[in-house]
């Protein structure tokens, strides 16, 4: 694992992740709903673009937190891609 100024980068990722999740929820909350679900898309995206897992074996508690928020995130962005394009297919129609 990499340490950035002693901050594992899977911690970093995870954070980022998050906040560009959270991003999204507030925007839907707002007028602002096609940008709202496109952070919650990327947000999901970040979150599980790495694989971060080196060593099932000996794997770390942060390891399997972002394995398991790798699994849900995942949905997360399928099922909001998913939403996005039935709304933008529904303005056109």
């Amino acid at each position: 694992m990499n340490n950035f100024f002693g901050i594992k980068t899977e911690l970093l990722n995870l954070i980022t992740g998050l906040l560009l999740v959270v991003s999204g929820v507030l925007n839907l909350f707002q007028t602002n709903f096609e940008m709202g679900i496109n952070w919650i898309v990327f947000g999901a995206m970040y979150l599980i673009m790495d694989d971060y897992m080196q060593n099932k074996n000996t794997e770390t508690f942060l390891e399997k937190m972002t394995d398991a928020g790798r699994i849900i995130f995942s949905w997360v962005g399928l099922l909001c891609s998913l939403f996005l394009i039935a709304y933008y297919i529904t303005l056109f129609w």
